[in-house]
């Protein structure tokens, strides 16, 4: 079980400009969606963090679903977990391969999820190195009459992040 607390220690660094690109299959086609307001922390001593993403900081090509989405009771999504690396390597290193879990909740529901991620190295300036991750959500997590209205199949999450160097490096 992934726990949701997450303390707030000396290693934890709240970075900036998280993208977050969703994919929602229905209809026998794609919408995406996109917002570069995702707001993450993350501990890089354990390589724990917490997301958050307000509904109505989601952009898409299709307006009508959107609006659908953004007028949901759910406002806000958090997703807590823990990388499954030892810690953020912000030094020098290869590209890392690692799988994740994490509890992802929104207006009193909590969904698992799993996915994978990589993490690389990036030389020069304030960033250390290049987070993605990516997870798959059951439609289930849709009101009803909006998956089957939309006959939505699928979701695809993928979030793209900046690692800043710890200060002093």
């Amino acid at each position: 079980m992934v726990s949701t607390n997450f303390a707030i220690g000396q290693d934890v660094f709240h970075t900036r400009a998280a993208e977050i690109k969703i994919k929602v299959r229905h209809h026998g086609h794609v919408s995406n969606f996109y917002s570069n307001k995702l707001v993450v922390l993350i501990d890089y001593s354990d390589a724990s963090f917490k997301a958050n993403l307000k509904l109505k900081d989601i952009r898409s090509d299709d307006t009508l679903l959107e609006e659908e989405l953004v007028g949901l009771q759910a406002n806000e999504f958090v997703l807590s977990g823990k990388f499954g690396l030892d810690q953020i390597e912000t030094s020098t290193h290869r590209p890392l391969q690692f799988d994740y879990k994490g509890i992802l909740s929104y207006t009193g529901n909590r969904l698992s999820v799993y996915g994978v991620g990589q993490l690389e190295h990036i030389d020069g300036g304030e960033i250390a190195c290049l987070l993605s991750f990516n997870f798959d959500i059951d439609s289930a997590i849709l009101p009803d009459d909006i998956k089957n209205r939309h006959r939505v199949e699928d979701i695809s999450v993928e979030v793209l992040q900046s690692i800043l160097k710890p200060e002093g490096n």
